[in-house]
């Protein structure tokens, strides 16, 4: 089975939204093959698939507890890319709540992908979400700043920024400052705040 890769019965059922068969497949594969690593990075989505977040973050604790510290950076990243797939799998299905909630433990498992937080952050505002709900916890200015990905879509931080500023906050201010530092796109930027400010005069 290809590293991010759904076993093909499993597959089904998770079309179907069958989460709980597609737990029972991984949980009879880990079974059989408890080296298998991918075996808990889908047991325990499938999990959150099902809302069952301790378990989830259990089951793939359990996995990286047993790694020594120079494979632990590829397990996260294997991990983070099978829950990408899936949070884009999800939003293109039109299920937002699902993508949101896959997209909120991926930032705890690599809290330095940006691209994922200008993602979770527009899931929660469609979702109706105040943003001042988690902007703090979710560390997003410090994300912004520090973040080593500096190859971020354009038209993604551009869409996450019109999103921000609908919230006029102080919070919204912040996040727009942020987004300067990616300088590239930093013209862009300022017109779109420009263009927001003419349309609501």
């Amino acid at each position: 089975m290809d590293q991010n890769k759904w076993d093909a019965q499993a597959y089904l059922y998770l079309e179907q939204q069958q989460y709980d068969r597609v737990a029972e497949i991984y949980e009879s594969l880990l079974e059989a093959d408890p080296t298998n690593l991918n075996h808990y990075w889908y047991l325990g989505l499938s999990y959150l698939l099902q809302e069952q977040e301790n378990e989830a973050q259990l089951t793939w604790l359990i996995a990286l507890n047993e790694q020594e510290e120079e494979g632990i950076n590829k397990c996260v990243l294997r991990l983070g890319g099978i829950l990408e797939q899936e949070a884009e799998r999800q939003t293109d299905k039109t299920h937002y709540q699902r993508a949101w909630l896959i997209r909120g433990h991926l930032r705890e498992i690599c809290p330095d992908n940006a691209s994922n937080l200008f993602k979770l952050i527009l899931l929660h505002i469609k979702l109706g979400h105040e943003l001042s709900d988690n902007f703090e916890r979710w560390q997003v200015i410090e994300t912004i700043t520090n973040s080593s990905e500096k190859d971020v879509p354009e038209d993604l931080i551009i869409h996450a920024l019109k999103a921000v500023l609908s919230q006029p906050s102080p919070a919204a201010v912040a996040f727009w400052e942020a987004c300067l530092g990616y300088q590239d796109y930093a013209q862009a930027l300022m017109d779109e705040v420009i263009l927001l400010s003419l349309i609501h005069i």
